[in-house]
């Protein structure tokens, strides 16, 4: 597998493209700069160097608060801070977060070093909980899964016999760890028909077996970061009642055989 693609850049957070870019130059007035910052709802503002699209550093309500305590006619080429980081679109995100939590934002540059867009803490606060969501979803459905192949084992619904049966085709023998079967497998033991008819909840189990299909495949692409689908979007906004399913069939179990 190219480990590249496994690889999340910094360009996966959107505020770091965005069109245009608000931008103030050294020469504006501090009043245009607080005045932008308060109308787009922004802590910093990118500053450009001369005519050109590309950053010589930051204005924010911080470096203007500190050089107004010491000159309270500062004006905004006085307050621009210059330290701040800059990093290009296909950086590793991973190896960002740091700085950014350090001083709040990151620039974002093009290959050609013209200003793409600005990532604040927030921002990427905003991104990292979107892989999460769908992450914990997928895992919260996985364990509902195995929960109701455990339970079937327990009360010889099915057995081991079965799931190899279910399996066989992927060439593994099932050993007694529900844990150890991955997600694929999973699905296939829950086409089982025994499975299903060993609960008093009533429900389709085809049409609950083309959302776990659409979920493996979710599982996925969040794994390399690839983007969603129309089909896996639609399936990570239905997975809470995919799992209240799940859970429901089983519940509807018996508690012993």
């Amino acid at each position: 597998m190219d480990e590249t693609n496994l690889r999340l850049r910094v360009d996966y957070v959107p505020s770091a493209t965005i069109e245009p870019v608000i931008t103030v130059r050294a020469s504006d007035t501090l009043e245009r700069a607080v005045t932008l910052m308060r109308l787009h709802n922004f802590s910093q503002l990118p500053v450009m160097r001369g005519k050109g699209k590309r950053p010589e550093g930051v204005v924010s309500w911080r470096s203007i608060g500190r050089e107004l305590l010491r000159n309270a006619a500062a004006e905004l080429k006085d307050c621009i801070d210059d330290s701040v980081a800059i990093v290009n679109l296909d950086d590793d995100l991973l190896e960002t977060i740091d700085r950014i939590n350090q001083d709040d934002y990151v620039l974002v540059v093009k290959e050609n070093g013209d200003i793409s867009g600005i990532v604040t803490s927030a921002d990427l606060g905003d991104a990292l909980a979107a892989i999460a969501r769908p992450y914990l979803l997928v895992s919260q459905c996985e364990d509902a899964m195995r929960h109701f192949i455990r339970r079937g084992l327990e009360l010889s619904i099915i057995n081991a016999g079965d799931i190899n049966r279910a399996t066989l085709s992927k060439g593994r023998a099932f050993a007694g760890a529900v844990d150890d079967l991955p997600f694929g497998d999973l699905i296939n033991i829950l086409s089982m028909e025994a499975l299903w008819k060993g609960s008093s909840f009533r429900t389709d189990p085809s049409a609950l077996r083309a959302d776990l299909n659409l979920a493996a495949q979710l599982r996925n692409e969040i794994m390399h970061f690839r983007d969603h689908t129309p089909k896996t979007e639609a399936v990570r906004d239905r997975l809470p009642f995919v799992i209240a399913e799940l859970r429901s069939v089983l519940d509807g179990l018996p508690t012993r055989s």
